[in-house]
C-alpha cells in the first residue's frame, strides 16, 4: 500500500506544483508598471506577451498538470476539445481574439457593461487569493513555499537575463519581456490546484508571496530601465 501511495502522491505533487508555479498574472501588475514608467507604444510587446499567456492560464496549464496527476491515458480528439472548450472564460477569450481579427467592432453599450465586470476583476482575484491564505504555516511547509518560490524566480530570472541578453528584437522589446516573465504567478493557479487536490492554502500562500516579490522586482527594474 504504502508503495502504491509513494507512486500516486508523486504525480500528484508533480501536477500541483506545475500548476502552482505556471502563468503570469500581467494585467493586474504590470500593465499599471508599463503605464506608469514607459510610453504607450511599449504596451503592445506586453499584450501581445499577455495572448499566449491568458491562453496558457486559462485552461492549458492545467490540462498539462491534469495529465500529469493522471497519466498517460488514451484519450479521443473529441475528448481533448471537449475539456478545452469546458471553459467559458477560454470561449469568451477567444470570441473576443478572433472578432479582433477580422476588425468586428463590439457595440459600445456592451463594451460598458462588460468592463463594470472587468473593472471588479482584480478586486475578486485579490478578495479570493486573501480568503485562502493562512498565516499559520508549519515548518514543513515554510520549506516547501520557500524552494517554490525560489524555482520560479530563479527559473524566471535566468530566462529573463537569455531573452535581454539574446534575443534580436529592440531594446524596449526585451525589457518589456523581462518585466512579464518577473511577474506574480497567475491568480487562477490558486483555483486549478484546489481542483487537483492542493491544499487550499498552500498555492494562495505562494501566489501572495510571489506577488511581494514581484512587486519589488517590477519597481526596480522599471527604474533602471526607464
Amino acid at each position: 500500500m504504502d508503495i502504491i501511495l509513494k507512486k500516486v502522491r508523486i504525480p500528484l505533487r508533480r501536477g500541483i506544483a506545475l500548476i502552482q508555479n505556471s502563468g503570469f498574472n500581467i494585467g493586474t501588475f504590470v500593465i499599471p508598471f508599463v503605464i506608469a514608467f514607459f510610453p504607450s507604444r511599449y504596451m503592445m510587446t506586453a499584450l501581445l506577451f499577455d495572448t499566449g499567456n491568458s491562453i496558457m492560464c486559462i485552461r492549458g496549464n492545467y490540462l498539462i498538470a491534469e495529465r500529469i496527476i493522471k497519466g498517460k491515458q488514451q484519450q479521443s480528439v473529441r475528448m481533448i476539445f471537449k475539456k478545452i472548450f469546458a471553459s467559458i472564460p477560454l470561449l469568451t477569450y477567444l470570441l473576443t481574439l478572433l472578432l479582433s481579427l477580422l476588425q468586428i467592432q463590439i457595440p459600445q453599450l456592451f463594451l460598458n457593461i462588460a468592463s463594470i465586470a472587468g473593472n471588479a476583476n482584480p478586486l475578486i482575484a485579490m478578495l479570493m487569493i486573501g480568503v485562502l491564505v493562512d498565516f499559520h504555516i508549519e515548518k514543513c511547509a515554510i520549506r516547501l513555499l520557500v524552494k517554490r518560490l525560489l524555482q520560479r524566480f530563479i527559473l524566471m530570472g535566468l530566462l529573463a537575463g537569455i531573452v535581454y541578453a539574446t534575443f534580436p528584437i529592440s531594446l524596449p522589446s526585451r525589457q518589456m519581456l523581462v518585466l512579464c516573465l518577473l511577474a506574480p504567478i497567475s491568480t487562477l493557479g490558486p483555483v486549478y490546484a484546489l481542483q487537483l487536490g492542493s491544499d487550499r492554502s498552500e498555492s494562495a500562500n505562494l501566489n501572495s508571496l510571489s506577488i511581494f516579490v514581484s512587486i519589488i522586482l517590477l519597481t526596480v527594474l522599471s527604474m533602471c530601465f526607464v
